[in-house]
């Protein structure tokens, strides 16, 4: 009989679930609320002492089920739990959540703001009111996409301002500029497999490199043998001049040995090197010298001589004036200066025969001799 009741009981909670169709949130247990635990063993106490009035195992089996089954909903009322919410204390805790998810702000009171700027443009005209013109747009965006840096616009703001640059002659497409460099006369070179020292590198890195070797014979053979590049060159001697501004103006190009003359014809040959007697216009005295470059006057074009200026003992400073110098003086004894002057060809008097006692004394007679270099610092 207590069987029969209860299998009428749950016929009629099926029934009460299939006719009242309520949205509600499914119970989910939680580890810290004990409430729903609770009235979930008070309700199997109370079906066991039911089912066990009749003294009967399968009744309190059945009872078990009952509640099982009580507990499950049915797949059509299981809904998203965004639908409905009840008033569940454990649902509490989420709402308590969110109320603290706004205040992060403080955390991040220190962090600097960026694209903060507080610089309004107000332009007219269809790109307005942040630009210009649409020229202005195009090239923001361009430089904006691409990353372009300050050297590579500079180039390109001189390649569309060129008088002779045509939009109308612009490819459409990068392979069309490319293609052009298979025309180009090309200065070949060549490669070398080299070994690389694996110490202190990375694993992955490779043993072996190419060395490139661009041959410096072939690239001045190229140069000199472009006729337009050759009408601007110039390979003569150094030229003297006040306002140096050319190469060819420099102390490098003037002892160069590979440009200029390295004689002249007077009454005798003089070459690079040669010690002279010459006539000083400033002291109005005879001088000695050596040649050590042939120039030419950038005005006049005349031949002149670069000379490093060799003292007597009368000429030194009177710090150097001892008596030991002096009797070397007579002896022959000239001395040596890292200064120097131009002096016109007509200046030259005659060549002198010295030895520069650091070297090898020379066959021929000579009158003086060289064992001291004076230097000038600060005059």
């Amino acid at each position: 009989m207590n069987n029969m009741n209860l299998r009428q009981t749950r016929a009629d909670q099926q029934e009460h679930h299939d006719s009242d169709f309520c949205l509600r949130k499914p119970k989910r247990s939680r580890t810290k609320n004990s409430s729903s635990n609770i009235s979930r063993h008070t309700r199997l106490d109370d079906a066991t002492t039911s089912a066990n009035t009749g003294n009967s195992n399968s009744d309190s089996l059945d009872a078990q089920e009952y509640i099982q089954e009580e507990n499950i909903i049915s797949p059509q009322l299981q809904l998203n739990e965004n639908f409905y919410y009840d008033n569940d204390d454990g649902d509490n805790d989420n709402i308590d959540d969110f109320s603290n998810f706004g205040n992060t702000e403080s955390e991040f009171d220190e962090q600097e703001e960026y694209d903060g700027n507080k610089t309004k443009y107000y332009f007219s005209g269809s790109t307005g009111p942040y630009f210009t013109n649409f020229t202005i747009f195009l090239l923001f965006l361009w430089i904006t996409k691409h990353q372009i840096g300050l050297e590579a616009y500079k180039d390109f703001a001189n390649i569309v301002k060129h008088p002779e640059f045509n939009p109308k002659d612009v490819p459409s497409s990068l392979s069309t500029v490319k293609k052009y460099r298979d025309g180009l006369p090309l200065l070949p070179f060549k490669g070398h497999t080299v070994t690389i020292n694996n110490c202190n590198a990375p694993s992955t890195s490779n043993p072996t490199r190419q060395a490139l070797i661009f041959p410096l014979k072939n690239i001045l053979h190229r140069v000199l043998s472009n006729p337009q590049l050759r009408e601007h060159m110039y390979f003569g001697p150094g030229i003297y001049c006040e306002n140096k501004h050319e190469i060819w103006h420099g102390d490098h190009w003037h002892k160069s040995p590979l440009f200029g003359d390295v004689n002249v014809k007077l009454n005798n040959v003089y070459n690079l090197g040669d010690f002279i007697l010459y006539y000083d216009t400033r002291t109005r005295k005879m001088c000695h010298g050596q040649i050590i470059l042939i120039l030419r006057v950038d005005n006049s074009q005349d031949t002149c001589l670069k000379i490093e200026c060799i003292l007597e003992f009368n000429s030194l400073p009177s710090i150097l004036k001892s008596r030991q110098r002096n009797v070397a003086s007579q002896n022959g004894y000239l001395w040596m200066t890292d200064n120097t002057i131009i002096i016109s060809l007509a200046n030259v008097k005659s060549k002198v025969n010295v030895w520069l006692m650091d070297i090898n004394e020379p066959p021929i007679n000579y009158k003086y001799s060289i064992e001291e270099i004076v230097y000038y610092i600060d005059n």
